[in-house]
């Protein structure tokens, strides 16, 4: 049963006019405010999670990708730059930080998050030193959770709780497999052949989980994918090596990784190609490279000519 009235018919029913009226719902407005305020309130959780926040990260970075607005790696750098300053200490995370927390739990999840977060800000800013936190993260990562088989442990075990492998998707990405693209990406970075080998082991032990039980086993879906289908390394180096892998990152090139430099640098895929006064492309496929473009529909052909389809 409906038993609202128009408002013509509440100020004629009673009398009111539109000015009292109005002044009559400000006071009730006020009573019910002042009402609310004698209620107990809800308490407030100030945690900040590590790996939560590194999914934030990334998320910003895609977005920043996608549009060129800024504002989205500002606060990406932001809020990396609080994670190291709070939730990572004597080269050790914490799960959590709150003021005065003195909470020491923390998990394999953490540690992978955001080691993903940090390549990934190396790949946008071309700043080496988000690629030595993320290598940094994990190396300590690979020794604190290791275990008898090529997975990693979800956490350390201690008197009460032992130590488990979880390789599922559940509210949060499966961290062995963030791991793994971890793996894949700085190996193809580095001509790193154990960290490749590595991914590639791990996403071999899955295969007939994903396969049997696909829709909780996305984050490996995509290595496997990436596994499966060719790989590409962009690279881009000389001093407009900035705003170049900008543009290319917004077509979205899946099975790659787009990386670049403006100084010389004896990372694997620049050593030997930076050039003060020219801007190169490199188009490489498993560390078979064409060579150099000088423009992105050059490289973009480049990549149809290895056979990448992703173009529409």
């Amino acid at each position: 049963m409906n038993n609202t009235i128009s408002k013509d018919k509440f100020l004629k029913e009673f009398d009111l006019s539109e000015e009292a009226f109005d002044k009559k719902k400000e006071s009730w407005k006020s009573t019910l405010y002042q009402a609310r305020q004698k209620r107990e309130k809800p308490t407030k959780d100030f945690k900040i999670l590590t790996s939560w926040n590194a999914l934030l990260i990334d998320g910003l970075l895609e977005a920043y990708k996608a549009f060129g607005d800024e504002k989205f790696l500002t606060e990406a750098v932001s809020v990396f730059n609080y994670l190291k300053e709070y939730n990572y200490k004597d080269a050790q995370l914490v799960h959590s930080y709150t003021n005065d927390s003195k909470q020491k739990e923390v998990f394999l999840e953490d540690y992978a998050f955001l080691a993903k977060s940090a390549f990934a800000l190396y790949e946008v800013t071309l700043d080496v030193s988000y690629l030595q936190t993320s290598k940094e993260l994990m190396n300590i990562c690979s020794e604190k959770y290791k275990s008898n088989s090529e997975l990693f442990y979800y956490n350390v075990s201690n008197d009460l709780v032992p130590s488990i492998i979880n390789t599922s998707d559940g509210v949060v990405p499966s961290a062995n497999a963030i791991m793994a693209q971890n793996f894949l990406r700085i190996g193809h970075l580095e001509y790193n052949t154990y960290y490749l080998k590595k991914a590639e082991v791990m996403g071999a032990l899955i295969t007939s989980d994903f396969e049997n039980h696909a829709v909780s086993y996305g984050a490996w879906g995509s290595l496997l994918l990436q596994q499966a289908y060719p790989f590409y390394e962009i690279v881009v180096v000389g001093s407009d090596a900035k705003s170049i892998l900008l543009e290319m990152s917004g077509a979205y090139i899946v099975n790659s990784i787009i990386v670049g430099s403006t100084v010389e640098s004896d990372i694997s895929l620049f050593k030997d190609r930076f050039d003060e006064d020219e801007t190169f492309i490199y188009v490489c496929q498993n560390n078979t490279c064409k060579l150099p473009a000088k423009t992105v529909s050059d490289a973009f052909g480049q990549m149809k000519s290895f056979g990448y389809q992703g173009f529409r």
